[in-house]
């Protein structure tokens, strides 16, 4: 079972109300197991294939700014 699915199971919670953020080849199952996935900016080409968004650099702030646009309702990123 994927990490995630565990912690999804213990907080009563579907990926349909997940969202993640990577960069490394590490990262590519879990961007390719949940549907709300966003590679950054300068991600490693398998991890940018396995996101279904894509986000700006890291260094400027991409992934708080997403995640304050996702509480906000709005889409933050391009489609990958």
């Amino acid at each position: 079972m994927e990490t995630v699915d565990v912690l999804c199971e213990r907080l009563g919670i579907g990926l349909d109300q997940v969202a993640v953020f990577g960069g490394g080849g590490n990262d590519v199952s879990m961007l390719e197991h949940v549907p709300l996935s966003f590679a950054v900016e300068g991600a490693a080409p398998e991890a940018k294939a396995a996101a279904s968004w894509r986000l700006g650099r890291v260094e400027d702030e991409a992934v708080a700014d997403a995640v304050d646009a996702l509480v906000r309702g709005e889409m933050p990123a391009v489609r990958g």
